[in-house]
């Protein structure tokens, strides 16, 4: 069993989704502020946002998912993203 990722590191490939779970892209993490939250399955995952690399501010609210963890996850309820 993985710990779960409870932050980001500068560097860290992630996916960005909008508050309507669309897929907006993957980036690396250039700095990021933010809260947590831990879904039904245990995962932690990041909601809101900071800075990305490539100097774009992605619009608030928007969930920040590793790179790694693309696939079904839950987040209130099911759903999948790219």
């Amino acid at each position: 069993m993985t710990t779960p990722k409870t932050r980001f590191n500068p560097g860290d490939p992630v996916v960005i989704l909008d508050s309507q779970h669309r897929y907006c892209g993957q980036t690396t993490v250039d700095a990021v502020r933010a809260r947590t939250v831990t879904t039904a399955n245990g995962q932690v995952w990041a909601l809101d946002g900071g800075w990305w690399s490539g100097g774009r501010n992605w619009n608030f609210p928007f969930i920040v998912l590793p790179a790694e963890g693309r696939g079904q996850h839950v987040i209130g309820e099911k759903w999948t993203h790219v």
